[in-house]
């Protein structure tokens, strides 16, 4: 089975249902390693088990006509705990996508990104549990900005940006997509706009109404302490403020009134915080190893690499050239020994269908997205 396989195909699977078109995918993704635990300072109560993380970088791109048209960066965390009274063993995976952002280059407008997203969704269930069904849980900090993948595409008059409440509601409609691709029938979905109450939300009450699956807050309880639950993401938000020396005893409802007034999520500014917990698939499903072998630091370059400031996605063949440019760095470093696959479409414009969004606030067009995640780098952006 070729590295990377279940990835690629299952966003490859997503891409075959929008209008007819050709698509090639990418997945360039770190071999496992070894990384603290996303709740490091929690507080156990029993020293008769074990716990061991391991995380993996990924990107997926999408290319059409040798443009790239639209990319995810996600971090993916595997937690295995091994209980030695009585022997039991647990799997517990966190997916956070960091990045998400389209060119403006596609051909004909198409909800290729909720494609994407909803693909990268499916794959997911591809870690299978030990004895039991792992926990599954999808992440993500929206906030808008004009651009995060693609160098100076903000300036390409066909792609549109959105506002905040445009990305919160884009984000809702895609989400909802992701849970029917990843057929996971048990599936959760909770959205927290930090400094908003639920009352001041009659958007998400009427999207709610329509889709059970929602929750408006946090999946914490409000009083529990905020190091024991709350999953810190490298270069989060929230794990920015648990990195305070002061915050030992802080809880969840805490932790949100300080990030309501935070750098990300004050100044009269709207983000998003969304999870959605997905249901694995039990141990003898879909291989756990699928995984690429690229070290951090090679993947960094890839990332370099896309940074680079003499990208430009601000028209078509500006945006030819950079992709040429980039891929010819990946293929001369073999940095993506997989290489693409293609994903030949045959389906009936609007043949992925968008979830029923709220009467009053239509649906934006998908190529609207141009940002989810706000994550510092020490490379130029």
């Amino acid at each position: 089975m070729p590295i990377q396989s279940v990835v690629a195909e299952c966003v490859a699977d997503a891409l075959r249902a929008l209008p007819k078109a050709a698509f090639q995918v990418r997945v360039i993704q770190t071999a496992d390693h070894q990384v603290p635990s996303l709740t490091p300072q929690k507080h156990h109560t029993s020293h008769f088990y074990s716990t061991t993380t391991f995380g993996r970088r990924l990107l997926v791109i999408i290319s059409q006509n040798d443009t790239m048209v639209a990319a995810l960066e996600a971090h993916e965390f595997t937690t295995v705990v091994a209980e030695i009274t009585p022997p039991t063993t647990s799997v517990t995976v966190d997916a956070c996508i960091e990045k998400l952002d389209t060119s403006g280059a596609l051909a004909e407008r198409m909800p290729l990104a909720r494609a994407l997203v909803g693909g990268y969704a499916a794959s997911l269930r591809r870690y299978m549990g030990v004895g039991t069904r792992p926990n599954i849980t999808l992440s993500l900090f929206a906030r808008a900005q004009p651009e995060y993948l693609f160098a100076r595409s903000q300036l390409n008059a066909a792609k549109r940006i959105l506002d905040d409440l445009g990305l919160i509601k884009w984000w809702m409609l895609t989400l909802q997509f992701a849970i029917t691709c990843s057929l996971s029938h048990t599936a959760v979905a909770h959205c927290i706009v930090p400094g908003l109450d639920v009352s001041e939300a009659p958007w998400f009450r009427q999207f709610a109404n329509q889709h059970s699956a929602w929750r408006w807050g946090t999946q914490h309880p409000l009083e529990a302490r905020a190091h024991d639950c709350v999953a810190q993401f490298p270069d989060d938000p929230m794990a920015r403020l648990l990195a305070k020396e002061h915050t030992d005893k802080w809880t969840v409802r805490m932790l949100l009134d300080m990030l309501a007034v935070s750098e990300e999520c004050g100044a009269g500014r709207r983000a998003a915080y969304f999870s959605v917990q997905l249901e694995g698939l039990p141990e003898g499903g879909s291989p756990d190893a699928d995984q690429g072998t690229l070290s951090l630091d090679d993947f960094d370059r890839v990332l370099v690499a896309l940074f680079d400031g003499e990208m430009d996605f601000s028209g078509r063949e500006a945006a030819r050239v950079s992709t040429r440019k980039f891929i010819d760095f990946v293929d001369t470093n073999s940095l993506d020994p997989a290489g693409p696959i293609v994903a030949a479409s045959t389906g009936a414009a609007h043949a992925v269908p968008a979830p029923a969004a709220p009467a009053a606030h239509a649906a934006p067009p998908v190529n609207d997205l141009t940002m989810v995640i706000r994550k510092k780098r020490k490379v130029a952006k």
